[in-house]
């Protein structure tokens, strides 16, 4: 079996479960059974485009700040555009196609990250912002009590399987701003002990669902059609589930092809506007006692957040793991899911479906007869061209 490095998309390795009948908000009904898979992102650029009509007001959100692709690959464009993949394609950026104008008009995408906004929104709502900060403060404020008890006990070693799966639940009831600091936390073992990460990985993928019914709802109203007329099948209940949103397993109609499809969390820029809000305020706090960093804290949470907030915007996320196809998919074991764009809007992205393990399940890598370091050195040159050809790179490469 060739090894391959999935760089986007999902993961599943679960045994296929019976075929269900799961009915659609509308109470039309589809074919379903269940896999398992997790979704990952790719990070996303920033450009401005213009032109006319709403599609074109909208892309303006998406678009990418690099120059303009070539349209051919001789010398003199070399000399014009720069640099050149191995395909010939140069940053990788091309104009948006007609198929992907639609998708981003099909709703309103979601709002940027503007902390000047939260701020003049939230001064004038005193009593939800003390609600929220005596929620966060009751809840880590225990959780950091239990830790220094431990400490001064001499049983923080002994005790931190328990405090590791005491701050999991915790961030997950926080909500999904919390669960983006416990995912980035949970790849850095520069700052917490190995029992912490551990724990936290189970925030990647494994994280409490949310009405199937809203789900399939929010599908519907997305893409303007009943489910039973755009999927053959589709899993009855979610296969994995992250902080912004949850997947399916499903069946396109007509072509028969099995894709993954990921439906958003109802009400999540609200939820997060709030948050980030006051962990900025947190952070400004901060950087008037904290002098031992080379940079401001307020400007590390403002770049968490806008990141956070672009991942809001799925049409977003499907034309950069296309511009990621064309930078780095020249290489036979680097796969990046196609996009189904008449299925895909700023809140449900719908891709192929990949069928995979994680790279930290070795023993059934080697099952498959899979060399784990060959695999392993398949992503660092992936890597290291994403750094170093383009810059342009895969910003959350955790293992599923």
């Amino acid at each position: 079996m060739a090894s391959v490095f999935a760089v986007s998309g999902v993961r599943a390795g679960a045994t296929p479960a019976p075929w269900h009948r799961a009915a659609s908000p509308s109470g039309r009904v589809a074919d379903a059974h269940g896999h398992g898979c997790s979704t990952s992102r790719i990070s996303p650029g920033g450009p401005r485009a213009k032109g006319a009509g709403r599609g074109a007001r909208v892309a303006a959100r998406v678009a990418t700040t690099a120059p303009p692709s070539p349209t051919s690959t001789s010398g003199d464009d070399d000399k014009k555009f720069g640099r050149q993949s191995s395909m010939g394609v140069g940053d990788g950026v091309v104009p948006m196609t007609e198929e992907q104008r639609k998708a981003l008009a099909r709703s309103e995408p979601p709002k940027e990250y503007s902390p000047q906004r939260a701020a003049t929104k939230y001064r004038k709502r005193p009593g939800e912002v003390a609600v929220r900060v005596a929620q966060i403060g009751t809840s880590l404020g225990g959780f950091i009590l239990d830790v220094l008890v431990d400490n001064q006990r001499g049983e923080f070693e002994k005790n931190a399987p328990k405090r590791a799966d005491q701050l999991r639940r915790k961030l997950t009831e926080l909500g999904p701003a919390f669960v983006k600091v416990g995912q980035a936390l949970s790849t850095r073992p520069d700052l917490l002990p190995a029992q912490y990460l551990d724990e936290l990985t189970s925030l990647q993928d494994a994280l409490p669902t949310f009405s199937d019914a809203d789900a399939f709802e929010t599908v519907e109203r997305e893409l303007g059609r009943p489910l039973d007329a755009m999927f053959a099948t589709i899993t009855p209940s979610p296969i994995a589930a992250a902080s912004l949103g949850q997947v399916y397993r499903a069946t396109l109609i007509g072509s028969g092809r099995e894709v993954a499809l990921k439906v958003q969390r109802p009400n999540i820029p609200k939820g997060l506007e709030l948050d980030f809000h006051l962990i900025r305020m947190g952070a400004a706090f901060a950087d008037r006692f904290v002098d031992s960093l080379n940079t401001s804290i307020v400007d590390l949470v403002d770049e968490f957040a806008a990141r956070v907030f672009q991942e809001l915007n799925y049409v977003q996320e499907g034309l950069n793991a296309e511009r990621f196809a064309r930078l780095y998919g020249d290489r036979p074991d680097v796969v990046v899911p196609g996009i189904e764009w008449e299925y895909t809007s700023p809140r449900v992205i719908t891709m192929e479906w990949v069928q995979g393990t994680k790279l930290s399940e070795q023993d059934s890598l080697r099952a498959q007869g899979l060399d784990v370091l060959q695999l392993v050195d398949t992503g660092i040159q992936c890597s290291l061209r994403q750094l170093l050809e383009f810059g342009y790179f895969h910003a959350d490469p955790h293992p599923g």
